[in-house]
């Protein structure tokens, strides 16, 4: 199983790379969720600036509640190591944002290998 890991995350590099140099990804900016001390409280961190691949598309989604919704916006990171929760906020290079309504990837014992984030 380690060699078929080995071929998708060089694959997912690839694509990440070969994505950034033609000019293929959008930067994004993203804001990661903390619970703050309070019953629900959720402060925002620091917005960072991150390159993902963009695909304006409506898709429907079930949210956490099993509710089926439209999504506008698929945001791909390719880099494993940015990490995505539901109540981080994501601001697309337009200026717009939308609720997250789903984080779906392909999975490894030791993480995921690269994020697609739903924005509705």
């Amino acid at each position: 199983m380690g060699d078929l890991l080995d071929v998708l995350r060089a694959g997912i590099a690839f694509a990440d790379s070969f994505t950034q140099q033609h000019r293929l990804q959008s930067t994004v900016v993203h804001q990661s969720a903390s619970s703050g001390g309070g019953a629900g409280e959720v402060t925002l961190g620091t917005p960072v600036p991150r390159l993902a691949l963009v695909e304006w598309k409506q898709e429907e989604i079930r949210d956490e509640g099993g509710e089926a919704t439209k999504s506008r916006a698929i945001v791909t990171f390719l880099d494993p190591n940015v990490v995505v929760t539901m109540e981080d906020v994501i601001t697309l290079a337009d200026g717009t944002t939308g609720p997250i309504l789903a984080i779906e990837g392909p999975k490894a014992q030791t993480g995921m290998l690269l994020r697609q984030v739903y924005l509705g």
